[in-house]
């Protein structure tokens, strides 16, 4: 018996798929992975806890998870973010910047980074609305990144979606 868990689960092929039974684990409540990082991992400061716990998401395991990823994927979105505030040559540059390959790495973490930067924006009571529509289209594109997807397109349209107009 093997036991296979997955985040995204039509990420995996279809034979996979067709051999599996399907089990859903809900998500945790923030309070127990907040227990769960200051008990095990010995994170006291409020600020760095409350931003762990929103990182996580309810899962213990991306709690876990290297913080490399997590500070590239934060560098990215904050450069993502000023590329749109600098114009359409600088999104765009940054979108062609991206790797043509490997959605999943690098620019999935980018985009992690920047829904903890909408989130951010969200808990600070900011244009709710628009928030709201910017966390739809990094969504978006962060399901078409599991796929096989060329980052470079995926973020060109995600930042002509997300930019200011002109």
């Amino acid at each position: 018996m093997f036991i296979l868990t997955t985040a995204a689960p039509d990420s995996l092929l279809p034979t996979i798929r067709s051999r599996v039974v399907r089990v859903r684990v809900a998500r945790l409540a923030d309070s127990v992975v907040a227990a769960f990082a200051q008990q095990e991992l010995g994170v006291t400061g409020q600020r760095e806890l409350a931003q762990r716990v929103a990182l996580a998401d309810g899962r213990i395991g991306r709690l876990l998870a290297d913080g490399d990823g997590r500070a590239k994927g934060a560098d990215g979105a904050d450069r993502f973010l000023a590329a749109l505030e600098a114009g359409p040559v600088r999104r765009y540059g940054f979108a062609l910047a991206l790797q043509p390959f490997q959605a999943r790495g690098g620019f999935t973490d980018m985009l992690d980074g920047l829904l903890e930067r909408l989130r951010e924006q969200a808990r600070a009571g900011g244009e709710t609305e628009k928030v709201v529509e910017a966390i739809a289209r990094v969504l978006e594109a962060r399901g078409l990144a599991q796929g096989n997807v060329n980052p470079q397109l995926v973020g060109a349209v995600l930042a002509d979606d997300l930019a200011e107009p002109a």
